[in-house]
């Protein structure tokens, strides 16, 4: 028990480490669908104010 407990508490460490790097890559294929859906949203304002 108290092993497994050590190596699941010693896992996230490295793993943060790898998320930095790839937190960035994330975040932009994340944010890339994000960013087009409020583009796209503000086009339909715009277009509906208009019409």
């Amino acid at each position: 028990m108290g092993m497994g407990h050590m190596a699941k508490s010693r896992i996230p460490a490295p793993r943060w480490r790898g998320a930095g790097i790839a937190g960035h890559q994330n975040f932009a294929e994340t944010s890339i669908p994000i960013v087009r859906g409020v583009t796209t949203s503000i086009w339909v304002i715009v277009v509906s104010e208009k019409g």
